[in-house]
C-alpha cells in the first residue's frame, strides 16, 4: 500500500516490480510509475543504479502501475539526473524549478502512453524527427520539409503521420 506516487528508472541493472499476478520491469529502457496505493512486491534481479522521484498527486482512482519505454523519447535519465541537480542544490526557485521538471517527466510519459495507441510502425517511420525536434527545439529554421527529409519521406505524407501520431501538425506541436 504505497503511501506516494514514484517514478523509478534505473540507470544500471534491473528490478521487476509485481503486481496483480503482472510483472513490470523497471531497467534503463523502461521507467516504472508506482501509483499511490498500489500494492506489489519488487525483486532486484541486477544490483545497480536507480533514480526514484516520489511525489504527491490526488488522483479519484488509482491505476495500476505502469511501465514506459524509454527508448524513443527524451532521454529520461538526463531530465531526472536534471532534476536531482536542482534539488541537491537548491537555488532560488528550486522547488518550482523541481515541479516543473516532474512535470515534463510526467508529460513525456503520457506523450509515450499516447503514441503506444498509434501504429509503431507509423511512429517508427517519423522517429527520427521527433528525436530531432526534441534536441533541437530552439532551432527556428525548422522546417516540415527538413523534418520530413529527416525521416526519408514526403512532406505530405510526413504530416499526415505526424497528425495521425500526436492529432496535430507539427509546428503546432513544436509551439505547445
Amino acid at each position: 500500500n504505497r503511501d506516494c506516487w514514484a517514478i523509478s528508472l534505473k540507470l544500471v541493472g534491473r528490478t521487476v516490480y509485481e503486481s496483480c499476478g503482472k510483472s513490470f520491469v523497471s531497467d534503463k529502457e523502461h521507467v516504472v510509475l508506482l501509483p499511490k496505493g498500489s500494492t506489489y512486491a519488487c525483486h532486484v534481479e541486477e544490483l545497480g543504479e536507480c533514480f526514484m522521484i516520489e511525489f504527491e498527486a490526488d488522483y479519484a482512482e488509482v491505476p495500476e502501475i505502469s511501465v514506459y519505454s524509454s527508448k524513443y523519447t527524451l532521454n529520461f535519465s538526463n531530465l531526472i539526473s536534471q532534476l536531482e541537480r536542482v534539488w541537491t542544490f537548491k537555488k532560488p526557485a528550486y522547488e518550482l524549478n523541481c515541479l516543473a521538471g516532474l512535470y515534463q517527466i510526467l508529460a513525456k510519459l503520457r506523450e509515450r502512453e499516447l503514441c503506444a495507441y498509434h501504429s509503431s510502425e507509423k511512429y517508427r517511420l517519423i522517429e527520427p524527427s521527433i528525436r530531432y525536434l526534441e534536441e533541437n527545439y530552439y532551432d527556428t529554421s525548422i522546417s516540415i520539409d527538413r523534418l520530413a527529409a529527416i525521416s526519408g519521406i514526403s512532406s505530405v505524407y510526413f504530416r499526415k503521420l505526424f497528425f495521425s501520431v500526436y492529432n496535430d501538425s507539427p509546428m503546432r506541436y513544436l509551439r505547445m
